[in-house]
This record gives structure tokens, C-alpha cells and sequence, in this order.
């Protein structure tokens, strides 16, 4: 039995479009605030800074659209593994948005210091504060995926709906994922390394569901 191809495609472009449009954006705005944090230089460069915060916040309806897509696939088989995965693509999509509207928040401070000269004196501060609501929220975020998906690669893996080496190859990658945003939130800067192997299989993972499909067994074993 093969799932509708339209899903497994969709769901391919879908995580393709929400790692390129979050790392994409990130970078845009990552680029001006380490180039320059100041009031001014926010200004001068608000339609980029504007145009990545898009970018990440369009990540977060992409990545509660892989959730609703993953969903019937998954309940053939396991629907409490189903629920979780997409309660976690939800939690996920909140907690990224918030990152991001945490970023706004330095715009929109930085305006108001241009504005009054009194309120440039605790601009930095602000801007302190956004960037560190911005790190929390985006690590909470990626802990809760890396959580949540381990559970959704054990089901890839019990079902054979991917190659077993797929399969095995996320399950450890989100467990990497999961550790190294936990020991960011405790002040140990391993998080960006250990992410690499999530995110590749995330990549490749994409193509082979555009380029093969899932592979569901018939008949249907449920768990």
C-alpha cells in the first residue's frame, strides 16, 4: 500500500520550505544586529530586518502544516504518536514565532529611542532583553521538535514507512538536537554543532518523501 503521493511530496516541500525560511531569515537579521546594534542602523536596514522576521514567521504556519499532513499517515498506525507529533509541530511553531516577535520588539525599541533622545539611554538594555527572550523561546522551541520527534521516527522505524537507516538516523539526530538545546539553556554552547545531524536528516528526509514516497506496508499494523 503507498500513501498519497500528493502527501508525501507535500510534506518534502513543506520541510525544505520551513528550513529555508527560518535559517534564511535568521541569517538576514543575524547579519545587521552583529553588524550593528543601534538605533539608527536598525532603522536604515527595517525593510530587511522586516522582510527575514517574514521569513521566520511564515516557518511557523510551515511547520504546523507538516503536522496536519503527517497526521492521517501516522494515525493509520499509532494515533497517540500522531496527536504528539503534531501537538509538537504546534508547540514548536509558538515558540518560534515568539522568538521572532522578540526580535520585532529591538525594531520597534530602536524607533523609540530615534524618537526621544531619553529613551536612547536604555535602548541596549531592551535590546539585551529581546535577544535573550528571542535565545529561550527558539531553544524551548527546537527542544520541544527534538523531543516530539523521536517518538515520530520510532513510528518511521516500527512501520518501515522509511528505510531503517532514515529512520535510525533521525531518531538519533533529534536526540542530539534535544540534548544540545537543553545544554544551551543551562549556558553550555554546544547547541549549533549538536544541531547539524537534525537538521541534514530533516534535508534528506524531505527529498526521499519527494522523491519516493513512504513505503506503507499492507495490511496496516496499528500500535
Amino acid at each position: 500500500m503507498q500513501a498519497p503521493k500528493v502527501i508525501s511530496i507535500t510534506t518534502g516541500i513543506f520541510l525544505l520550505a520551513a528550513f529555508l525560511l527560518y535559517g534564511g531569515g535568521q541569517s538576514m537579521i543575524s547579519g545587521l544586529i552583529n553588524q550593528s546594534l543601534t538605533p539608527d542602523s536598525l532603522w536604515d536596514h527595517r525593510t530587511t530586518f522586516a522582510i527575514g522576521a517574514l521569513f521566520m514567521l511564515m516557518n511557523s504556519f510551515i511547520v504546523v502544516g507538516i503536522g496536519i499532513l503527517l497526521f492521517p499517515v501516522l494515525e493509520h498506525y499509532c494515533k497517540r504518536t500522531a496527536l504528539l507529533y503534531l501537538s509538537t509541530r504546534m508547540v514548536e511553531a509558538v515558540f518560534l514565532a515568539i522568538s521572532t516577535l522578540c526580535l520585532l520588539l529591538i525594531v520597534f525599541a530602536g524607533k523609540t529611542a530615534r524618537e526621544n533622545p531619553e529613551a536612547a539611554s536604555i535602548f541596549q538594555t531592551l535590546a539585551d532583553y529581546s535577544l535573550n527572550g528571542n535565545f529561550i523561546s527558539y531553544q524551548i522551541g527546537m527542544l520541544t521538535l527534538g523531543i516530539g520527534s523521536l517518538f515520530f521516527c520510532y513510528a518511521l522505524f516500527k512501520f518501515r514507512l522509511v528505510p531503517r537507516w532514515l529512520s535510525i538516523w533521525g531518531i538519533a539526530g533529534y536526540a542530539v538536537l534535544a540534548f544540545g538545546c537543553a545544554a544551551e539553556l543551562f549556558g553550555l554552547e554546544i547547541g549549533v554543532l549538536l544541531s547539524a545531524p537534525g537538521g541534514l536528516f530533516e534535508v534528506i528526509f524531505a527529498i526521499w518523501l519527494i522523491v519516493k514516497g513512504f513505503r506503507l506496508p499492507s495490511p496496516l499494523s496499528k500500535g
